[in-house]
């Protein structure tokens, strides 16, 4: 399962990137790496992007880079 397809509320845990692993490097600085507990908070009225919470940081990410975010549901 991907971050994108996650329900709203749901703790997991990211177990690792699909495709290109340039695109992973900005989303590991700012906490999002495998391992991290995360919760898919809300999603904005269009769609895109979806607020989550990984360990105590919220962000916003893009539909497109959520999708390739790999996730567990705890």
């Amino acid at each position: 399962m991907t971050l994108d397809q996650l329900p709203q509320h749901t703790p997991a845990q990211i177990t690792g990137f699909t495709g290109d692993q340039q695109n992973a490097y900005p989303l590991s600085v700012l906490g999002v790496t495998p391992g991290a507990t995360v919760i898919h908070l809300n999603t904005a009225p269009l769609g895109d992007p979806i607020q989550v919470r990984v360990s105590n940081t919220y962000l916003s990410i893009r539909k497109q880079d959520a999708s390739q975010i790999r996730v567990t549901i705890l």
